[in-house]
């Protein structure tokens, strides 16, 4: 059964809405993310430490994108939204 996606998606949270033959349904992916905040180059300690939470904050971001794609892999995607 072929299915079309529409998609809107920021770092926070996912909606899509897959439309089939059967019907037409609307999924929310929440990333439990809060705004990534960088904070300005002090000592190399505070470097680390913000490289740390970088990396931390980048491999969360990759498995939130991840169950996105799993959602919409198979549909034909129309449109696509996202913030500005």
């Amino acid at each position: 059964m072929k299915s079309e996606v529409g998609l809107w998606i920021d770092h926070r949270q996912a909606v899509i809405v897959v439309v089939t033959d059967a019907g037409e349904e609307t999924k929310r992916i929440i990333s439990n993310m809060e705004k990534h905040v960088r904070f300005s180059s002090g000592s190399s300690e505070d470097g680390s430490q913000e490289d740390v939470r970088d990396r931390q904050f980048g491999n969360h971001l990759d498995s939130y994108y991840d169950e996105v794609v799993a959602v919409i892999r198979d549909g034909r995607r129309y449109p696509n939204f996202w913030p500005g």
